[in-house]
């Protein structure tokens, strides 16, 4: 199978101080990607401006899920992650869906808006369950989709579109 994109939640005074696990995640020779966005703010008459993490106290990280498990433990260990999610039950870690990285780092300037856009999508093939409407509770597989409408395939209808603020993960 191949490499997919999962998420390393930091401890609480890591999030602040992200710089070190980067770099600790570097040393063990796995890939990290922190978004930041550029912030501006006024102190005592003077502008300043800074970059700060998109998702402060998150790390991403692409893991080959052939070496999952030894892969896991190890960034598991590094100083300052709490671990990969979800954390609850130390269930297994799930991926990111497919694409959401690359078009985070496709974008030149990245705003916490334009963030949660992207991650309002749904990947091709994805299960999803409709929330809302006529179909609620039904799941069916994702054709396409955008910020506003899901194509999904269903089981009994085929093809149906439905506003993607109606549909969930499964």
């Amino acid at each position: 199978m191949a490499e997919a994109w999962y998420v390393a939640q930091l401890l609480p005074l890591a999030s602040w101080n992200w710089l070190p696990v980067v770099a600790q995640l570097d040393r063990l020779h796995f890939q990290a990607y922190v978004p930041v966005e550029t912030v501006r703010w006024h102190a005592a008459g003077i502008i300043i401006q800074t970059e700060e993490p998109l998702f402060r106290g998150y790390v991403f990280t692409p893991i080959d899920f052939e070496d999952g498990t030894k892969a896991w433990g190890k960034i598991n260990h590094v100083t300052g992650i709490r671990g990969l999610l979800p954390l609850h039950d130390r269930a297994n870690p799930v991926p990111l869906p497919q694409g959401f990285i690359e078009e985070l780092q496709a974008r030149p300037v990245l705003r916490r808006d334009k963030a949660a856009e992207i991650a309002l999508k749904f990947a091709k093939d994805e299960t999803v369950r409709i929330l809302r409407g006529l179909l609620v509770g039904e799941t069916g597989t994702v054709l396409s989709s955008t910020l506003t409408s899901t194509w999904v395939k269903h089981h009994a209808l085929g093809k149906v579109r439905v506003p993607t603020a109606n549909v969930g993960r499964v």
